[in-house]
């Protein structure tokens, strides 16, 4: 049989057994790798329904203890039979001593139930049982009781990573803080390409620059000398065509001054 395909099981329908036990096993080469066995029942009275209602709030689809949940039921009558006037059930978890008495009117509802605080890592399973003084129209196993069951995934030590944003909406801490982190990475990025592009001089894409107005000449020098800085005239010189000095006049006579 190939990996993941499925196979039928006849029952009789003039005389069917209390119960078909099935054994599975894969091997190869002569080795047996894996086995498995089941046990089908056979229900002529009710079918009673379990499973869990409180969606897991990690990604693993895990259960803590001491956590508290919401577990939905419904009886179902086989070929028709009359359901009960009232329904009394027990409540168990296997594997511990635990024991709810339920009793109701009602076929289908909610029962709370407490995940034992010493639960550990792996499934739990817990099973609600139909007692016999609620049957009126036979039994549902060969036993003498109608019991439906369902399976708990138990995480003690869940990661935070897996804790999700709102139970079942699939967005965790891990993927949370992956974008923050994408979206820093990218900011960063984005800032230092936008200052290598500034400090290059050349224009960023998308970018005018206007035009400069172009500098003026310098003006042209003037056509007349400038005006000549006043100097103190020199003294003037004697000239070569003036007359010579007369001499002193002499003495007079007698020798007096």
């Amino acid at each position: 049989m190939a990996l993941g395909s499925t196979f039928s099981v006849p029952i009789a329908s003039s005389t069917p057994p209390g119960y078909v036990a099935i054994d599975a096993w894969a091997e190869s080469g002569g080795l047996v790798l894996a086995t498995n066995n089941t046990v089908i029942y056979l229900e002529t009275g009710y079918s009673v329904l379990l499973g869990v209602g409180t969606v897991s709030s990690y990604s693993d689809g895990s259960y803590q203890p001491g956590q508290t949940v919401t577990l939905n039921y419904q009886v179902v009558p086989i070929d028709g039979t009359a359901l009960p006037q009232q329904f009394n059930f027990e409540l168990t978890a296997q594997g511990y001593a635990f024991y709810q008495p339920i009793s109701t009117t009602h076929a289908s509802g909610s029962l709370s139930f407490t995940i034992p605080s010493n639960a550990p890592a792996g499934y739990l399973t817990v099973e609600l049982t139909l007692e016999s003084q609620s049957l009126n129209a036979g039994s549902c196993l060969p036993t003498g009781t109608c019991a439906g069951s369902t399976a708990m995934l138990i995480n003690p030590h869940p990661s935070v990573l897996s804790l999700e944003l709102g139970a079942g909406s699939g967005l965790t801490v891990g993927w949370l803080i992956l974008l923050v982190l994408l979206i820093v990475v990218a900011l960063v990025l984005y800032l230092a390409l936008r200052h290598r592009g500034g400090s290059s001089g050349a224009p960023a894409s998308g970018s005018t620059v206007s035009p400069t107005t172009p500098l003026s000449p310098p003006a042209p020098a003037p056509s007349t000398p400038p005006a000549t800085q006043w100097q103190e005239p020199s003294p003037a010189s004697p000239s070569d065509s003036s007359p010579p000095p007369l001499p002193p006049p002499l003495p007079p006579p007698g020798g007096s001054s």
